[in-house]
């Protein structure tokens, strides 16, 4: 798209000067879209489609009859692909029905994208010519641009899918295996999922080849599809040797998907398949298994955490489903983990205590705001958000302004700001003459946000007279060392407070 860019802002000009000059045009027409890939196609249309319309040039100007001009010797596609963005549509439909008479494959882009033109005689004429080309001759055209053919999916104006299907049709033949494997395997993420979409609904022997390359593939959504299609296209052993493959994909939904296929296929194993799944990395998958257990019969999923622990203390996963299945009780034994040396046992028990413990948690939430690990600090911080009502603003001022690791101050100095306009204001104005120069500017572009856009908008509580105070003594206290402009800006928010 760089040629197109470079002249985009006079294009028009250079247009209305090959017009003038037939046998200039097709080379220009050739050096334009050549550069461009098919899904660039729509781009030159939108920046033609913005091109003055009250020009009175020789480009806007066409007619019809000039078309034929134009299109002449061996630039002959290229002109009349050019001319099928044109804005007038009786010149658009001179176009098509000449590019229709085409045969070389160049034309086959311009005819596709003509099939959604807004008006319909040109659509329609669009849409035949496109009809008949759908043959194995013309299939390594169409997949040459498949982006764009894909594309027409995304379009409302007309019904483009029985376009598509065809095409994907012609590739799921045993000769073409090779092809549609390509295809799946291609960096284009909607062309490899419009392909594997539509052949996976489409009946067949593909079907095998199709799911194994959705197996094999990086994409996982494409491996989702895959395994939802598997039963139906496998049976007894193969069934369960992929499955035992897929249930360990890192893709969240095909872990999902395959446990819930290997309990409806295979029943007997239904309560052991689900018990495993207790132990997931994942927490919607646990919330699933717990769900599914109790649907087979009643089931204590505390108590199985709390013995999964027993026997494997280390085990992060039991501890994440303790704080999700346990009660109160359970707070004492996961606050015994807020001291492990391992983060993710720390962050598994600081969720599990805040959940379970609630309001009570706060201690523990505030001692985990120190850690030396950020990961168990960004958890320690999602989990005070909500009780930041709870918290003595000097506790997190301490946090902010000690010697503590960049993460832990950083953090402290938001969630300073999270507690409010004129209750974080003069905390932020302590904070802004912090030696560590980080801090000063973090904490002057906080209180500063409070009267920039969009906050000044929408935050319009009363300064009240406390808190006016409180403002005024942190001024005082640091007037010697704030920067001027920063003191300047607090006076004048506070006339306007």
């Amino acid at each position: 798209m760089r040629w197109v860019s470079e002249w985009k802002n006079h294009l028009q000009e250079q247009l209305a000067e090959l017009v003038a000059w037939p046998p200039w045009f097709g080379p220009m027409a050739e050096r334009l879209l050549s550069s461009l890939a098919a899904e660039e196609l729509l781009d030159l249309e939108d920046i033609l489609g913005r091109m003055s319309y009250y020009e009175r040039d020789e480009w806007e100007q066409l007619s019809p009859p000039e078309v034929r001009k134009l299109a002449r010797g061996s630039f002959r596609t290229w002109s009349l692909g050019l001319l099928s963005f044109h804005r007038n549509g009786y010149v658009r439909h001179e176009a098509v029905r000449l590019l229709a008479r085409q045969s070389d494959g160049n034309e086959l882009r311009y005819l596709v994208i003509r099939q959604n033109d807004w008006v319909e005689p040109i659509s329609r004429d669009a849409r035949a010519a496109v009809e008949v080309r759908l043959t194995e001759h013309y299939l390594p055209e169409f997949v040459r641009i498949l982006p764009l053919v894909v594309r027409l999916l995304a379009f409302t104006r007309y019904q483009h899918f029985p376009t598509v299907q065809k095409v994907v049709e012609m590739l799921c033949r045993p000769k073409h295996a090779a092809l549609i494997s390509e295809i799946l395997g291609s960096a284009h993420r909607s062309s490899r999922r419009h392909v594997a979409r539509i052949a996976l609904d489409h009946p067949g022997e593909h079907r095998r080849r199709v799911i194994k390359c959705g197996l094999a593939s990086d994409d996982g959504v494409l491996r989702l599809w895959s395994c939802r299609a598997v039963p139906s296209a496998l049976g007894g052993d193969d069934l369960k040797s992929i499955l035992d493959k897929l249930k360990n994909d890192r893709f969240m939904p095909v872990r999902r998907e395959t446990l819930r296929i290997r309990a409806q296929h295979f029943p007997a194993s239904a309560r052991a398949i689900w018990e495993g799944a207790l132990l997931d990395s994942n927490a919607a998958i646990r919330e699933v298994a717990r769900y599914e257990l109790n649907k087979l019969g009643s089931f204590d999923a505390a108590a199985f955490y709390r013995n999964t622990i027993a026997n494997e203390p280390a085990n992060i996963a039991g501890l994440c489903g303790l704080g999700e299945a346990g009660d109160v009780s359970d707070v004492a034994m996961l606050r015994s983990y807020l001291t492990s040396p391992t983060p993710g046992h720390r962050r598994a028990a600081l969720r599990g205590i805040a959940s379970l413990a609630e309001e009570a948690a706060v201690a523990d939430i505030l001692r985990c705001l120190d850690d030396v690990s950020p990961a168990v600090v960004r958890e320690a911080q999602k989990n005070i958000a909500p009780l930041l009502y709870l918290v003595d603003a000097e506790r997190l001022f301490q946090l902010s302004s000690g010697n503590r690791p960049w993460h832990v101050r950083r953090t402290a100095c938001r969630l300073i700001f999270e507690l409010g306009k004129w209750k974080s204001l003069p905390w932020l104005i302590r904070l802004s003459v912090h030696e560590d120069q980080r801090i000063a500017q973090l904490a002057q572009e906080l209180a500063a946000a409070w009267f920039s856009f969009p906050r000044a908008t929408r935050v319009f509580t009363t300064l009240l007279d406390a808190e006016r105070q409180a403002i005024l003594e942190a001024v005082d206290a640091t007037r010697n060392r704030i920067p001027i402009g920063f003191l300047a800006s607090i006076e004048d928010w506070l006339t306007r407070g």
